[in-house]
């Protein structure tokens, strides 16, 4: 069966590891311990009274909470290191000079919803943000102008906007390493091709990565930082931080996406439309090496966008217009949103925890 393209959504948090000296320069972005409030919620995207808005619920389906209530779309992208801030894309309409935008732009919030501020109102669209390891500051991609942007960092004041890749090409997804130190991001070459690279957090030493492939995306680092998983032709490849050894996970004749990395390393979860006769999208599960491959739900509703919770013990996912949880066998699935009024949602986010 011939492949199809799929929109890709990966949506998941960023993992952490400890810090040495926080004033030298290179580990300055390195994430130290916090104690952080034992509130285990999921944020997520929901459609609820004809708005689309930013939702937090519990593991166990209560404490459904809205954060968001404008009359524009709102999308809920990260919690901070320490689980208490949100990055959220609006696209309410903001005034910037003598100009009022709607495009979307990066928003910080408190977890109760409190607080909310655009922190990228230089831009006329702000896309993919996510927080550096010690919460005080963002990586995003912005454009001022046509479809081209440039990867930026800027403080969650919004002040110290620095520039990363010097020039302007089509960059999509940058993600940032446990450590704080390697960036890995996609470009678009034209609307049929892309590539991945790495870099230095400061923008120098960028490498592309498995260039012999057939147009990889959506690259993403493993826990520690070592290796990054990506796709090409809808099947899932591994390749090292340095550009050796690369691996191919998956090889079959349908689409896979939505790859995560558990919090230890050793597995990976992902969707697939393998070996269902709808050719809906299931979960599975394998070794970091594409060993041990295992089925992880069997239901008629498409599911995707799965997340491990940051214990590993819990897998959170869409599935169908809703989100659900269950343990990360595959075990006790529940409807998190099953009498919360919510038509549709998407984007699962777990809150970091301890």
């Amino acid at each position: 069966m011939m492949k199809r393209n799929c929109t890709l959504a990966l949506f998941i948090s960023i993992l952490l590891v400890t810090c040495t000296d926080p004033n030298d320069p290179q580990t300055s972005h390195k994430y130290e311990p916090r104690f952080i409030d034992s509130d285990p919620r999921v944020m997520f995207v929901g459609w609820k009274d004809d708005n689309q808005d930013v939702f937090t619920v519990k593991y166990d389906g209560s404490l459904l909470t809205r954060l968001t209530t404008d009359e524009n779309m709102d999308i809920g992208f990260e919690f901070s290191p320490n689980g208490n801030t949100v990055l959220f894309l609006s696209r309410r309409i903001r005034e910037s000079g003598n100009t009022y935008r709607n495009n979307l732009g990066v928003y910080v919030m408190n977890i109760d919803g409190s607080g909310q501020t655009v922190i990228t109102d230089q831009f006329t669209s702000s896309l993919s943000p996510s927080f550096f390891p010690l919460g005080d500051e963002i990586l995003f991609v912005g454009s001022t102008f046509g479809p081209e942007n440039k990867i930026y960092s800027i403080d969650i004041s919004g002040e110290n906007l620095k520039e990363i890749t010097p020039t302007f090409n089509s960059y999509f997804e940058p993600k940032i390493s446990s450590d704080g130190m390697k960036i890995t991001f996609s470009i678009s070459n034209d609307y049929y091709t892309s590539s991945i690279y790495v870099m230095d957090v400061d923008g120098s030493l960028m490498k592309p990565l498995a260039s012999e492939l057939i147009n990889p995306y959506s690259p993403k680092f493993s826990p520690d930082g070592s290796k990054i998983i990506f796709f090409s032709e809808e099947d899932l490849f591994l390749i090292d931080t340095s550009g050796q050894n690369l691996m191919r996970l998956t090889n079959n004749n349908f689409p896979d996406k939505d790859a995560c990395f558990s919090p230890d390393g050793s597995k990976i979860v992902f969707s697939s439309q393998r070996y269902d006769i709808h050719q809906n999208y299931e979960l599975y599960v394998m070794q970091s090496d594409g060993s041990g491959e295992s089925r992880l739900t069997i239901d008629s509703p498409d599911d995707d966008q799965p997340v491990y919770t940051q214990d590993g013990a819990h897998i959170i996912y869409h599935s169908g217009q809703t989100i659900r949880i269950m343990d990360s066998d595959g075990s006790n699935s529940i409807n998190l949103l099953a009498e919360s009024g919510i038509s549709s949602a998407y984007s699962p986010v777990p809150r970091p925890f301890e």
